[in-house]
């Protein structure tokens, strides 16, 4: 005759080595030490060592301190539950609604913390329970970290530097400058013209032929500097207006890649 337990979980439990030194409580999160020992050696203490959570490690996720290893002082050896897919009582730091938080390991914690671009998922909250305030445990259901899995919500921000999406203000600020430039030098330029123009008509020993002349390229010249000077302005008002349009732009995309993130963070 078959034997059937109800209301219980399948658990796989390991037994690990705890490195550190903090008193461990039921449901705290731990990672695997995978870089212990000496790096060009086969070192089977990588999968044995564990350790309290941080950035080098967490896409290699051990399991949660079984209930029956709560209250034990590292270093020493301890049980783990393992991320199999299983419901388990995890430590976490969050306000947890059943079937919707995502959670998972994160740096100097023990606590699980929001899943997302710098938090690998492992579990999601089989029960709505606020820990925000003071961390606890929730019933989970515990999966390992996929440390070849893409984060996408990493990869939109990624995607977000490339671009390189910065404001336009400052050189839209600049043209006002540029074009105040422009009109300081068309001015010291037809006051210099004008002296140059008398000097020329003055002079001796040119001929009036030539002075004239001289004075027709030299009013050429200026009618060409405020030429150039409506071209500038003109210049000036459509880099403004496009900065506005880009700025406007840039807005969009960033709220779309907003989207993105919370689409992927909820997904």
């Amino acid at each position: 005759m078959t034997q059937v337990t109800y209301k219980t979980e399948k658990l796989s439990k390991k037994r690990v080595y705890y490195t550190g030194s903090d008193t461990l409580k039921t449901g705290y999160a731990l990672c695997y030490d995978r870089d212990t020992g000496t790096a060009s050696e086969s070192d089977i203490n990588r999968a044995i060592n564990v350790e309290k959570p941080a950035t080098a490690n967490l896409n290699y996720f051990a399991g949660v301190v079984d209930a029956g290893s709560a209250g034990k002082t590292g270093p020493c050896y301890i049980d783990i539950v393992q991320p199999t897919g299983a419901l388990v009582e995890c430590f976490t730091d969050q306000n947890c609604t059943i079937l919707v938080t995502k959670l998972g390991p994160q740096n100097a914690s023990y606590a699980l913390g929001a899943a997302g671009a710098a938090v690998p998922g492992c579990a999601i909250a089989m029960q709505t329970v606020d820990r925000s305030g003071t961390n606890g445990t929730v019933l989970a259901q515990l999966s390992p970290v996929n440390p070849n899995a893409v984060d996408v919500a990493a990869a939109v921000t990624a995607t977000q530097d490339t671009l390189t999406l910065t404001s336009m203000t400052g050189t839209a600020n600049t043209a006002p400058a540029a074009e105040t430039n422009i009109d300081t030098l068309t001015g010291t330029l037809t006051g210099e013209l004008d002296n140059a123009l008398t000097n020329v008509t003055f002079n001796a020993t040119w001929s009036q032929e030539q002075a004239n002349e001289i004075n027709k390229n030299f009013k050429e010249i200026q009618a060409e500097l405020t030429t150039q000077r409506a071209l500038n302005t003109v210049l000036i008002n459509n880099c403004k207006t496009f900065a506005t349009q880009l700025n406007a732009v840039k807005a969009d995309i960033a709220a779309l890649i907003t989207a993105l993130k919370n689409a992927s963070l909820m997904a």
